[in-house]
């Protein structure tokens, strides 16, 4: 789930703030007979930003934008390990962490048809409070790789594309369609999702006469 609002204070200035709650949840060795195998990961993920930035149209039409935005976030993840048989117990890991990012972008917006964007966001991550049962060696394996991530900072750069279709006359209902990547640029290797897909619904209520 993923909730957005944004608010223009003046024709070039905007606020921004955004909120996302994931679950996953990957399954393996579903047809191995030994108890004694992990079943499952799940993951939880939760992620507050806050944002302003400066946009202006570049064309004379006025319905092509460059804007560029910065903002800071606020965030968890946890990771919970499960076997096929409660006896042998499973691992879990949490930790906090919080954001810088940049993001600037361009945007065409068709006054009936669509509007699309790409925007090319910077973030740089700290990893902070990580609670965990697994020991260091696993933490260290280089399937696991969450060993002292406090310890590091991290950038990510982070394209996104945006697809906007009206579904009301007035143009103030749109289905909103998002592809985001995740790529770390830092030396230090972490696994991540290189890349999802959101979709939603998006609701202006200021209407233009």
């Amino acid at each position: 789930m993923q909730v957005k609002t944004a608010y223009a204070i003046t024709d070039h200035f905007g606020i921004a703030a955004a909120y996302f709650s994931g679950k996953e949840n990957d399954k393996y060795n579903q047809h191995s007979i030994y108890d004694d195998e992990a079943k499952s990961l799940s993951y939880r993920r939760k992620l507050g930003e806050i944002s302003a930035g400066y946009f202006s149209s570049v064309n004379t039409r006025k319905n092509l934008f460059l804007e560029l935005y910065a903002g800071y976030g606020l965030g968890r993840n946890s990771i919970k390990e499960s076997y096929r048989q409660p006896y042998y117990g499973g691992g879990f890991y949490s930790n906090n962490y919080d954001l810088f990012f940049l993001q600037p972008g361009i945007a065409l917006h068709h006054k009936n048809l669509f509007q699309v964007g790409i925007f090319l966001r910077t973030s740089l991550v700290s990893f902070k409070n990580s609670s965990t049962t697994y020991t260091d060696d696993i933490l260290m394996n280089k399937n696991v790789r969450l060993y002292e991530l406090n310890k590091h900072g991290f950038v990510f750069f982070q394209p996104a594309l945006s697809l906007r279709l009206p579904l009301s006359r007035k143009g103030n209902l749109n289905l909103n369609t998002e592809i985001n990547g995740s790529f770390n640029l830092s030396a230090i290797p972490i696994y991540n999702r290189t890349a999802i897909v959101l979709m939603g619904i998006t609701y202006s209520p200021r209407l233009k006469k």
